[in-house]
C-alpha cells in the first residue's frame, strides 16, 4: 500500500520562503552589473580643431561611438570600473586613456589626435596614379614613410578579451602557417621564443603570419617580427569596425618583415588601399595582393607541393 503524506500549509510556506530566499542570494540574473557612460571630445593636437568620424572603442568589448562635427561622442552602457578608452582615425596615430566609470553616472574624456605621419621630400599618394615629392604640391593628400611608421613606439594591447584569445601554430606537408588570432604581441613571443629554444633554432621559419588583430599596431612588435622568417603576411579585416589595418603595422611588416614581403589583404578598403600604390611597393620593396571581386578574399596555396 501507498501511503500519501500531506505537508502541513505552513511548512510549505515556510519553504517556500526559504528557496525564494536563496534564489535571490544565489541566482546570477538576478544582479546585473551596473553601467554609466564614457562621454567627451577629440581635437587634432596640432590645430585643436574638432575631429569627426573618429572611432571611439571600449578595449575588450563592442561597445564603440563616434565623433559628430562638434568632436564630441557618446558611448553608454559601460560596465563601472575601469577601463580603457581608445581611438581610430584615419591619418592619425590612435590614443588610449584609462578611465574610471561610475555608475549611473558619465566620465568625461578628451583626446588631442597627432597626425600619423608626415615629413618633407616623401613620397605623396595623389590618387592621379603618380608619385611626387611633397615640395611639388601645394595641397598633398596624403604622404606616406614607411620608416617612420615602422619605428613608432610599440605600447601594445591591453584588452583582455583579446588576452585570452589562442593562437595555433598549424604544420603540414612541408608548409607552417601561425594564426595569431587576436593574441597579444608578448604572448606570441615569449611562446616562439620557447619553440625556438626547443627546436635549437635561431628563427621560425613559415609560409604565412595571420597578422594579429587585424594587425593592430598594439599587436605587432619589430621584436616578435625578429623572431620569424616568413615571407607572407595575411591581414583579414574590412576596417568597418577598428578602421584596421594600422599603417604602423604594415610599416613594421615592410620594413621587418624579411626581403620583398608579401601583403594578403582579404578586402580592399580605405584603410588599405594605400598599399596598393605601384610607387610605394617599387620605392619600400614589397608587394600586395587583394581580392579580384569586391566580396572574394584572396587564396594562398602553402603546401610543399603546390609550390
Amino acid at each position: 500500500m501507498t501511503r500519501c503524506s500531506r505537508s502541513h500549509p505552513r511548512r510549505l510556506y515556510r519553504l517556500a520562503l526559504r528557496c525564494t530566499a536563496l534564489a535571490l542570494v544565489f541566482s546570477p540574473t538576478i544582479v546585473s552589473a551596473q553601467t554609466g557612460q564614457v562621454v567627451g571630445v577629440v581635437v587634432d593636437q596640432s590645430t585643436a580643431q574638432p575631429l569627426d568620424a573618429v572611432q571611439v572603442l571600449i578595449a575588450g568589448t563592442k561597445l564603440a561611438g563616434s565623433t559628430d562635427q562638434r568632436g564630441h561622442f557618446i558611448i553608454r552602457g559601460v560596465t563601472a570600473g575601469p577601463v580603457i578608452v581608445r581611438t581610430q582615425r584615419l591619418g592619425f596615430r590612435p590614443a588610449t586613456q584609462t578611465v574610471t566609470v561610475p555608475a549611473n553616472d558619465s566620465v568625461s574624456v578628451r583626446f588631442a589626435l597627432a597626425l600619423s605621419v608626415v615629413e618633407l621630400q616623401e613620397v605623396v599618394t595623389t590618387g592621379t596614379g603618380g608619385a611626387v615629392e611633397k615640395r611639388q604640391l601645394g595641397a598633398p593628400i596624403g604622404i606616406v614613410n614607411v620608416d617612420k611608421l615602422a619605428e613608432t613606439p610599440f605600447d601594445g594591447d591591453a584588452a583582455p578579451a583579446n588576452g585570452s584569445c589562442i593562437a595555433v601554430l598549424a604544420e603540414f606537408g612541408g608548409a607552417s602557417v601561425l594564426f595569431g588570432a587576436d593574441a597579444h604581441d608578448p604572448v606570441l613571443r615569449e611562446s616562439v621564443r620557447k619553440l625556438l629554444r626547443k627546436r635549437g633554432i635561431d628563427r621560425l621559419k613559415l609560409d604565412a603570419l595571420k597578422v594579429s588583430h587585424h594587425a593592430s599596431q598594439n599587436n605587432l612588435s619589430k621584436d616578435l617580427l625578429a623572431l620569424i622568417d616568413c615571407k607572407r603576411y595575411c591581414i583579414s579585416t574590412n576596417g568597418d569596425y577598428f578602421c584596421h589595418p594600422d599603417r604602423e603595422a604594415i610599416g613594421r611588416i615592410i620594413k621587418y618583415g624579411g626581403a620583398r614581403p608579401e601583403l594578403s589583404f582579404n578586402y580592399l578598403s580605405r584603410y588599405n588601399e594605400v598599399w596598393k600604390r605601384p610607387d610605394l611597393q617599387e620605392r619600400y620593396g614589397y608587394s600586395a595582393r587583394y581580392p579580384e571581386k569586391v566580396e572574394e578574399g584572396v587564396v594562398l596555396t602553402l603546401l610543399a607541393a603546390n609550390r
